[in-house]
């Protein structure tokens, strides 16, 4: 059997120490002086790395877990991207008109705050949209409409995203049940006043509609 020997000169008095190979569990001294003698520092970091080895274990640990969680997208930020938008601003007015008939009969559709609104003016006998306005909450909507039988749909949010988009994956749609009749009778052209607001002795009756009906 072999044994490596090494000659290592102490720096406090000079002497030559045979030191034999390295032992993890020993630091060489001075068979003289009894000083620390000079090692590499592979050999510091074998023997550091033996007494704070719990020490490396939980580093290893933290960073493996940290490794994992960055890699691995949340469900709040998945969340977060669906249902965010480029907010659009719109002032409260007509947004779109589809008919060329005469407007002449008088609307008005009054918000509370709290949520924006894009409201449709429908044909009650072809449901083919004839206005459509933009109300931003707690303003009010006036417009004229052409003569004819209407229904009210209307779309509510937060956040204007245009009109692809509307209010974004938190859109709410409905439909006022009720259908507006705009006449002219004996030179007196008949209007309405439409209050989305909620009242508990209101008598709009309006009902939840999906995107698709809207």
């Amino acid at each position: 059997m072999v044994n490596n020997v090494r000659v290592v000169k102490c720096r406090s008095c000079s002497t030559k120490n045979k030191i034999p190979s390295f032992k993890i569990n020993s630091i060489p001294i001075c068979g003289n002086c009894s000083a620390k003698l000079p090692e590499g520092i592979h050999f510091r970091l074998f023997r550091s790395l033996k007494f704070n080895w719990e020490w490396c274990v939980l580093i290893i640990v933290i960073g493996s877990l940290l490794l994992i969680d960055s890699s691995v997208p949340s469900d709040k930020h998945s969340t977060t991207k669906a249902s965010s938008c480029s907010p659009v601003f719109v002032k409260t007015g007509i947004y779109q008109t589809y008919s060329n008939k005469n407007q002449i009969a008088p609307l008005s559709i009054v918000t509370s705050t709290g949520l924006n609104y894009f409201v449709k003016i429908v044909d009650a006998t072809t449901n083919q949209t004839i206005i459509e306005g933009y109300i931003i909450g707690g303003m009010t909507l006036d417009i004229n409409v052409p003569l004819g039988s209407y229904r009210l749909k209307y779309a509510s949010g937060n956040t204007w995203c245009g009109k692809n988009e509307l209010f974004g994956s938190k859109t709410q749609y409905d439909e006022a049940q009720s259908t507006f009749n705009f006449s002219l009778e004996n030179g007196v052209i008949s209007g309405y006043t439409v209050e989305l607001i909620a009242q508990s002795n209101g008598n709009l009756q309006t009902r939840r509609i999906s995107s698709s009906n809207f």
